[in-house]
């Protein structure tokens, strides 16, 4: 990697980070109405009831409701960002390429072309082997979506372990302020993160793909450094040239 290629990695590596914190940030009005309503559901609780827990159950199918909102703006956000990364990661495989390519041969194909149908790239985003995509659709007709189902479990596990310790519904609608912002906010820019690489790690395949024909006959060097972690096989080659011997391959 000359330095070149590793001032483009450096660059679209942070590229994702801020594209997957711009997501996050653009998340904030919808998650700010969220915790206020969960926030709202949970002060419903009643101090003292021996069913206490039943009345929560029964209060979870107002705080899914309140969850919807929060997890349709984020695959809108993520539908939108993704191309707009894919475009970037494109345009810098294609600088990386060009840094590679031998001057003998022909034109490579432009990132635009190789992003045209971009659907495609958005419909094999992956996270955890599933599809982003299918993260945020209800799995049956009246359900919920597995991002809101796992929002659910962790209001739920906060919510219920406040119960079995005997909180008061006001210490437990705090923990809800205190606890659930922070959760929400680290697990959307994961997600946003993760969406993005798989995303662009499938754009960066493609214009290598494109272009294959313009690296034909190249021949690739592999440099290795001759420290504790170099495999058997380097390690002799390395050995070899050090001391004036011919290399062997």
């Amino acid at each position: 990697m000359n330095s070149e290629q590793l001032r483009l990695f450096i660059n679209g590596a942070f590229g994702n980070e801020a594209d997957a914190r711009a997501v996050r940030r653009k998340l904030e009005p919808y998650l700010k109405l969220t915790l206020a309503e969960i926030r709202e559901i949970v002060e419903q609780l009643a101090e003292t009831s021996l069913t206490r827990q039943k009345d929560w159950r029964a209060l979870l199918s107002l705080v899914e409701e309140a969850l919807m909102p929060y997890n349709d703006a984020l695959a809108i956000e993520l539908t939108e960002q993704l191309p707009a990364s894919g475009l970037a990661a494109a345009e810098e495989t294609t600088l990386q390429l060009k840094s590679v390519m031998p001057r003998t041969a022909g034109g490579v194909v432009p990132p635009e072309a190789v992003m045209a149908d971009s659907t495609k790239f958005l419909l094999n985003t992956k996270i955890s082997d599933k599809r982003v995509l299918e993260l945020f659709a209800p799995k049956t007709v009246g359900g919920i979506s597995p991002f809101t189902a796992a929002n659910r479990r962790m209001i739920d596990t906060i919510v219920t372990g406040g119960i079995i310790k005997g909180a008061s519904t006001k210490e437990i609608a705090r923990a809800i302020k205190e606890e659930l912002p922070k959760r929400m906010r680290s697990q959307s820019l994961a997600l946003a993160r993760t969406a993005i690489q798989d995303y662009n790690r499938q754009v960066k395949e493609a214009v290598w793909d494109a272009n294959e024909e313009s690296f034909v006959g190249l021949k690739y060097e592999w440099v290795a450094a001759l420290d504790s972690r170099t495999c058997p096989t380097c390690a002799i080659h390395l050995s070899e040239q050090s001391s004036g011997a011919a290399p062997f391959f």
